[in-house]
């Protein structure tokens, strides 16, 4: 996995957008993937949310991985994303605090 600038910058605001509208859709009704552009760039994007009223990213990893389906995707085994090849992965973590809950957006993606 390779961490992508592009995606930080994508999971920082997608952080921020799920403290207004905690869902894979935006605040104006978008799909996620719309953030920045990032398919111009990514295909088989993917995102994970979080949100809770603790700091401990231990908590919210291990909430990532009792779910088999989030512990998939943060592993990124060949062949999960479907319809892609195996390939890359690139990564973004975002962080954003409100009104005392901590929000974490991670997005997932092949290069194009």
């Amino acid at each position: 996995m390779v961490i992508s600038g592009e995606l930080m910058a994508a999971a920082q605001q997608r952080a921020k957008e799920s403290a207004v509208s905690f869902e894979h859709t935006r605040p104006d009704g978008q799909a996620f993937y719309t953030v920045n552009n990032i398919t111009n760039n990514y295909i088989g994007v993917s995102e994970i949310l979080t949100m809770d009223n603790s700091s401990s990213t231990d908590i919210k990893i291990t909430s990532f991985k009792n779910s088999p389906k989030h512990n998939e995707l943060m592993l990124q085994s060949e062949g999960f994303i479907e319809n892609v090849p195996a390939s890359t992965i690139y990564a973004g973590v975002g962080y954003y605090y409100s009104n005392g809950f901590y929000y974490v957006a991670m997005l997932f993606g092949h290069q194009k």
